[in-house]
Formats: structure tokens, sequence, C-alpha cells
């Protein structure tokens, strides 16, 4: 009766630590690494992290896309992407466990800004609007109230000597701004995840030294300037004429009185 009783109390601690050691034994830290398709750190990340006993918290990725949980059971969470830039991610992984995640919703936005005469221009303010936040059935460019606010992030930069700016963003579709001077133009493009997405837009503008002036007020400079030349021109011969007429009057004036001896 005693050896029954020993092995059942025996076969209840085996069962007691087997049930128990995932929780109290098996805990440890998960690090994890946020990388998009081109390897870059996805810093500034705001990711969700569901632990296996359903605790789940909010972080944000460190400068090298690191994210740290402290003594999650099993060592395994879920992980949601939220937000990347201040853009819509909503990039699920399941039963992670420390290393690196690929982010496949991030793909490349390559913005060329040219000129008038299809120059590069550099400096061009580009502004950048998600149009998944923005929910917009016909969308009138004009119209845009370009704004940097929670709910409606705007990305700012400039393009570099070649008339390009290339951006990493969450997949999606984007509003695009140029703007330089008094000069706009808008487009929209469809970023894919994984993919280099190509956006060409031209300003009515063109450069002359530092003078940045529209297409039309150029053609009229031009014409001003043919105008000017020809003015130029025709004075001058006009007053090589005159000279010339003059030299002759002189000359005929100093033969006179030699030829009346």
């Amino acid at each position: 009766m005693m050896q029954a009783r020993a092995l059942v109390l025996f076969l209840a601690l085996i069962g007691f630590s087997l049930i128990a050691a995932p929780a109290f034994g098996e805990d440890s830290d998960v690090e994890i690494y946020l990388l998009t398709p081109f390897g870059t750190p996805m810093a500034g990340a705001v990711v969700e992290v569901t632990r296996l006993d359903g605790i789940t918290t909010e972080r944000v990725a460190d400068a090298l896309g690191r994210v740290v949980v402290r003594s999650a059971p099993l060592g395994v969470v879920d992980v949601t992407i939220l937000s990347w830039k201040g853009m819509p991610v909503n990039y699920t992984v399941k039963r992670v466990t420390s290393g690196a995640i690929i982010v496949e919703r991030v793909g490349k936005l390559t913005v060329r800004v040219v000129g008038a005469l299809g120059q590069s221009l550099e400096g061009v303010k580009v502004q950048i609007e998600s149009a998944e936040v923005r929910t917009i059935s016909e969308y009138d460019y004009e119209k845009v109230v370009w704004i940097d606010s929670p709910d409606l992030k705007v990305i700012t930069e400039y393009t570099g000597p070649s008339g390009m700016l290339v951006l990493e963003l969450p997949e999606g579709r984007y509003f695009v701004k140029a703007e330089k001077a008094y000069y706009q133009v808008f487009g929209k493009a469809h970023v894919r995840g994984g993919e280099n997405t190509l956006l060409k837009l031209t300003l009515n503008i063109v450069t002359v030294g530092n003078w940045d002036m529209s297409f039309s007020d150029f053609i009229g400079l031009i014409l001003f300037i043919s105008v000017l030349a020809i003015i130029t021109v025709t004075i001058v011969r006009e007053l090589r004429a005159l000279v010339q007429q003059a030299g002759r009057r002189t000359g005929e004036s100093a033969r006179a009185p030699h030829l009346s001896r």
C-alpha cells in the first residue's frame, strides 16, 4: 500500500514538472532584427509583440532595427510590424525566435525630377504621402493640403545632384509632390515589396545659372535676346554706314579746294 502511494506521488511530481517546465524553466530573451528585403535595418519601426502567455506589448526598433523581449516563455513570440517611417506596414510573423526578420512588405521608390528641357534638377523638395492612410476614391492633386500629423504622415526629402531621390517604403499606394521655387508637379506611385518603383516627374522649369523660370518664360527670354541681338546688329551696321558715309564726305571736302585751284 505504501509502495502504491509512493508511486502515485512520484508520477504526480513528474507530471507537475512537465507542466511547470515551460513556464518556469525555459523562459529566455528574444532578440529580433528587422530588415528590409534590401538589407536595411528598420530603425524606428513600431512593433507589436505577443508572448505565449498572451501578454502583448508595443515596441520601437532601435537604430539597428533591433527589438528585445525579456524572459519570453519558451523564447518564442509573435511579431507584427505596425508601421515604419510613419507609414502602415501590418506585417505579421508567428512563432519567432531570436534572429533576423526580413519584412517582405517593403519596396523602393525612386523619384527622378527633370526640367522642361529634360535636365536633372537638384535640390527639388519631394513630399510623399501614403494613400493607404487617406482613403480617396477620386483624387484631385490640386486640392490636397499637405500636412504632417500623426494620422496623415508626409515624408519630405530633397533630390540629389542627379535629380534622384531613392527611399525604402512599406508597399502600398503613394501620392508624390515635387516642388521648386513656385513650380509644382504631382504624381502617384504603387510600391511593391522587394521591387524598385520608378516615378519620373517633369517640372515646367528651366534653370539658367541660379535663375529658375518656366519654360514659357525661357522661350520669351530667348526671343527677347534674339530680337535684341538683331536690333544690336542692325544698329551697328547703320552706325558703320554712317561712319563710312561721313568719311567719304570728309574726303570729298578735302579734295574740293585742291581741285578749285
